[in-house]
């Protein structure tokens, strides 16, 4: 007997998707989800189908960065004489630049303490790509500014795990900041020192807008610290598309975190369960005769990242931006919109009558 075969397969297409936003007259766009057989072991039942639903969906993602607009074919990665001189960083990067070359090693020590950057100093530049309301025009939002950055961090060999990870409330008029778990390495010729690389987003306050972006700097056992470049070319919001980016004075105090190895088992655990990842391109492969293309969802420019959960796979995509693909795809920040408040009646409702 043949194999019962269980796939989900999810897009976000134009032009009708609901946003919990003021903007109730602006363009709206749609979920459009394609289902076939779905066979579950155990739970056959309607909660498993939305369980499954929902976590498809929270993988992707519309309103996303629209084509990339920057390339460049050299070595990965800022020198370490810009990162600790005070030369103006004119244009946004490559998202490369945020992560470690191929003859990149294991940080030299790990991060472990406080960082704390000044974000009423430094430079920081935008570029609008769409702004519906003109709200870059209007200064006391401080679009270009970031929240007030004051964080603990534990190491974990490369990886560096924030201990707070949900989205952060501040005195910041406009922005609320989260933050993921990076990454830290070493690099020939770069000596003593270690570089790092975080993931952050900034969501607008009361709203689903989530603007993804990435922060990196090196260091040293003692403290030391450069400066931090950081940059933003992705989205989640239809009215509201820009490029920030900008560089900001740091300090880095070195200390022990209480419920440090804690916060290393959680990380662990976290990692260890999720699914396994497999490119989108090796669909064909995967399945002979297959048409990869088909489950790419229309206007594949305005798409943060899409995907197919197949047989226990999750088969997915870069998670592109403007100016090349995103280095931490797991992190990636997705709101789910109203698709949670959906959820909840649905489940409470079959788990009454299950």
């Amino acid at each position: 007997m043949a194999k019962a075969r269980s796939f989900l397969i999810g897009t976000f297409a134009r032009p009708s998707f609901r946003y919990n936003t003021p903007a109730m007259n602006s363009p709206k766009r749609k979920i459009t989800i394609r289902f076939a057989r779905i066979t579950t072991h155990g739970l056959d039942s309607a909660v498993s189908y939305i369980a499954k639903l929902a976590l498809m969906i929270m993988m992707l993602v519309s309103c996303g960065p629209g084509p990339a607009t920057h390339s460049s074919d050299s070595e990965p990665g800022l020198k370490l004489e810009f990162l600790l001189g005070s030369t103006a960083l004119e244009t946004p990067l490559p998202t490369r630049d945020f992560t470690p070359p191929e003859s990149s090693s294991s940080p030299l020590t790990g991060f472990t303490g406080v960082l704390k950057l000044d974000p009423g100093a430094g430079e920081s530049n935008f570029e609008v790509v769409t702004d519906v309301f003109s709200v870059s025009d209007q200064s006391q939002w401080k679009l270009t500014e970031l929240p007030p950055f004051d964080f603990e961090f534990v190491s974990d060999g490369s990886a560096i795990i924030p201990l707070k990870q949900t989205p952060q409330r501040s005195n910041h008029p406009y922005w609320e900041i989260i933050l993921g778990p990076g990454s830290a390495w070493s690099a020939p010729g770069d000596g003593d020192w270690s570089r790092a690389a975080l993931p952050f987003a900034l969501k607008e306050k009361n709203q689903n807008c989530t603007h993804n972006g990435m922060m990196t700097f090196a260091y040293k056992a003692d403290g030391a610290i450069s400066r931090v470049v950081w940059q933003i070319s992705s989205e989640t919001c239809l009215y509201l598309k820009i490029n920030l980016w900008g560089s900001l004075p740091a300090s880095y105090r070195p200390m022990l975190i209480e419920g440090a190895k804690d916060i290393v088992r959680s990380h662990r655990r976290s990692v260890s369960s999720r699914l396994p990842v497999r490119p989108v391109s090796m669909l064909a492969q995967d399945y002979p005769g297959l048409d990869q293309t088909a489950f790419e969802p229309p206007g594949i420019d305005d798409t943060s990242v899409y995907g197919l959960l197949m047989d226990g796979v999750h088969y997915r995509s870069d998670c592109q931006t403007r100016l090349g693909p995103y280095p931490f795809c797991d992190e990636l920040e997705l709101p789910s919109y109203s698709l949670a408040k959906s959820l909840v009646g649905d489940l409470a409702y079959q788990l009454l009558i299950s």
